[in-house]
This record gives C-alpha cells, sequence and structure tokens, in this order.
C-alpha cells in the first residue's frame, strides 16, 4: 500500500514537473513575443472574460480638405472583451469636430462606429491635428484618444477680401492696393498662378498689376508668391455709396475667377441741420395751413443756395445775401390734408465746381397718425 502510495507519488510529481516545464517553456516564448509586439505581460494573463475590451485605432486621416468643407468620417471599433461595453462620451478638442454614435451598449464581440464630422478650419497650406477623447467602461483603458491628421489645401486670396473706400468728396480720386496671393505650398520653380485680366462693373476704375516674390506670412501661413494690383479712380463719382465688384480672372484651374466686393462712399461737402425735416401739422389743422422749420446748411468755403424744388406745398427762404460758408433757411409746409408726405428739399450750389446741389428729406406728418 505504501510503496504503491509511493509509486502514485512519484507519479504526480512527475506529471508535475512536466506541466511546469511546458508551462516556462511557454513562457519562454510567449514573453519575447510579447515584447516584440509591445503586448504587456498584464494584458496576456487576464482572461478576455473578465470585463470589456475596447479594441480601435489610434489615428484617423482625413486628407486635404478646403476651407470650409464638410469631411465626414468612420472609426470602426470593436468589443473584444467578455463584458458589455458601454461608450460614455466621444469629446473633441475643437468645435470644428463632432462626434455621434448609432448607439451606447456593445455586447461581446459587437462592432460599432463613431461618426465623426469636420469642417475644414485654419490656414490655408497647415497640418491638421485634432484629439478625440473616448470615454467607455473599458477596465484597462477607459479613456481612448484618437488623433484626426489632415491639412488645408491651398488657396489663392485677394487681400483685402472687401475693398472699401470711404469718406471722399465729390470729384475726388482715390487709389487702394489689393493683394492676390497663393496661400500654401507650391511647386518648386514655378509660379502657381497667373492674372489674365481685372475689371470692375463701376465706371472709371482702372488696374495695374506687378508680380510679387515669395513672402513668408507667418508661424502657421507657408511662404506664397502672388501680384499687387493698383485699384485707382481718378474721378471719384457723385454723392452716395457706390457698390461693386472687382472680378479678377486668374490661370489657376481650382480658381479661374475671383470676385472682391468694392464699395466706393462719396460724401456731400456740405452739411445740413437738421438732416432730417419733420413738419408736424396738428390733428385738427384745416388744409392749406402752414407749419414753419428751420434748416442750416454749412458749406467749406463761401457758396450760394438757393432752393429749388418743385413741389409747390413747400417753400425756403433765407436773409442770407452773397456767398457765404453758412446759410439760414427758413421753411414753410402748406397742409394739404394727407396724413402723410415724404419728399426732398432741393438747393443748388455756385461757387463749388465739384457739388452743384444738395437734397434733404423731408416728411409731413399729421398728428395722431
Amino acid at each position: 500500500m505504501n510503496l504503491h502510495c509511493a509509486k502514485h507519488g512519484r507519479a504526480a510529481n512527475s506529471a508535475r514537473n512536466g506541466a511546469m516545464t511546458t508551462r516556462m517553456w511557454i513562457l519562454c516564448i510567449v514573453l519575447p513575443l510579447a515584447c516584440l509586439m509591445g503586448t504587456s505581460l498584464s494584458l496576456l494573463l487576464i482572461p478576455v472574460s473578465t470585463g470589456p475590451s475596447l479594441d480601435m485605432p489610434t489615428t484617423c486621416e482625413i486628407g486635404e480638405i478646403e476651407h470650409e468643407e464638410i469631411r465626414n468620417v468612420s472609426l470602426r471599433f470593436h468589443n473584444v472583451g467578455g463584458g458589455t461595453l458601454r461608450i460614455y462620451d466621444v469629446i473633441a478638442s475643437c468645435t470644428c469636430v463632432v462626434g455621434a454614435l448609432d448607439k451606447d451598449t456593445y455586447e461581446p464581440g459587437d462592432a460599432g462606429e463613431i461618426r465623426l464630422q469636420y469642417q475644414g478650419m485654419g490656414f490655408p497650406g497647415t497640418k491638421i491635428e485634432q484629439v478625440v477623447v473616448v470615454r467607455s467602461n473599458d477596465p484597462r483603458l477607459p479613456i481612448r484618444k484618437v488623433i484626426m491628421r489632415g491639412a488645408m489645401a491651398a488657396a489663392l486670396r485677394p487681400s483685402p477680401s472687401t475693398l472699401i473706400v470711404g469718406g471722399l468728396a465729390p470729384g475726388q480720386g482715390w487709389n487702394r492696393e489689393l493683394v492676390v496671393r497663393w496661400i500654401g505650398e507650391e511647386e518648386k520653380g514655378k509660379r502657381p498662378f497667373e492674372i489674365r485680366s481685372v475689371a470692375s462693373d463701376l465706371h472709371g476704375i482702372e488696374f495695374t498689376t506687378t508680380a510679387l516674390e515669395n513672402e513668408v506670412l507667418g508661424a502657421l501661413q507657408p511662404a506664397g508668391s502672388g501680384y499687387s494690383i493698383l485699384v485707382r479712380q481718378p474721378i471719384a463719382g457723385p454723392i452716395g455709396n457706390h457698390i461693386g465688384r472687382i472680378w479678377i480672372a486668374t490661370s489657376s484651374d481650382r480658381f479661374p475667377r475671383l470676385e472682391v466686393p468694392l464699395l466706393v462712399e462719396v460724401l456731400s461737402a456740405f452739411k445740413a441741420t437738421p438732416e432730417f425735416l419733420l413738419f408736424e401739422i396738428g390733428g385738427k389743422t384745416s388744409p392749406g395751413a402752414t407749419c414753419g422749420q428751420t434748416l442750416t446748411i454749412e458749406a467749406p468755403q463761401l457758396v450760394e443756395f438757393r432752393f429749388s424744388s418743385g413741389d409747390e406745398r413747400i417753400e425756403c427762404r433765407s436773409d442770407t445775401v452773397g456767398p457765404a460758408s453758412k446759410w439760414c433757411f427758413q421753411c414753410w409746409c402748406r397742409y394739404s390734408g394727407q396724413s402723410r408726405v415724404d419728399g426732398r428739399l432741393e438747393f443748388r450750389v455756385s461757387g463749388y465746381p465739384a457739388e452743384s446741389r444738395i437734397s434733404v428729406p423731408y416728411a409731413v406728418v399729421r398728428a395722431g397718425t
């Protein structure tokens, strides 16, 4: 009995030693492989059934994108663990990235996708790198980071984007510089575009184009070649806001035509006080009654003003005689019985060649209407 037990004990010891030797061989093979593959030993020793495990890429390529272009990409993932995977949040480092999920719970073996939408923002030619954080109940890595990579496409940009010329006097000339530059990488030794023609829908606008060499525009903007366009108008138009466009035709396939809004503001040299005349008639006033207002007009030099309105309901007179820089008019309105009448008072100007007339808006309103 004891011998049998002894023999049985020796057999058991031999079996245990063989199993241990086998495990040692396995560790000798698995450990180096794990080190070569960058896998932690703790991950090898934790059974799959202990909990959920989120398997997903760490980078996402979105390619080249235009400014304000919308790019949609999908980030595929799997639950390779043995428990239910729950995704709590998808958070982006920029408001230009929006993440969405169809659901937030995934059973073992399930696959899903995070839909990412990126709106192109940034300087042309610059690199894109945005971080998307995924929070889950994965016990190993509850917080995962995914790097979105791409690049803003090169662009042809006018500067300024809107050309505004303000505060001009009638007949005054003006000139402004408009720069059109390639922003982004260029093929070495080759200009990426040429300007073929420049035109405007405003009368009397002239253009002179000069090529510019490469220039570093800042830390975030690559160097770019371009053109300087001198925009000028020898004589500005009449008083008012003149709104038009400048069209630039180029040899670029992507940007064959650029459009730059143009605003030219020409102001009167004369100042009317008040700028708007309001004749208010009493509610019980009979037609034919008159109502008066005082109007003062100032000029930058000695001139003469003559009231020339064709509206027989309005009359303006001044005691000023001869050229003067300040004129005071007494204006009367004859009530016609209408609840409201709108119009303009017209005055002719002598002694100021650049501006031959001035008009002042007015309204006749019956009280209580």
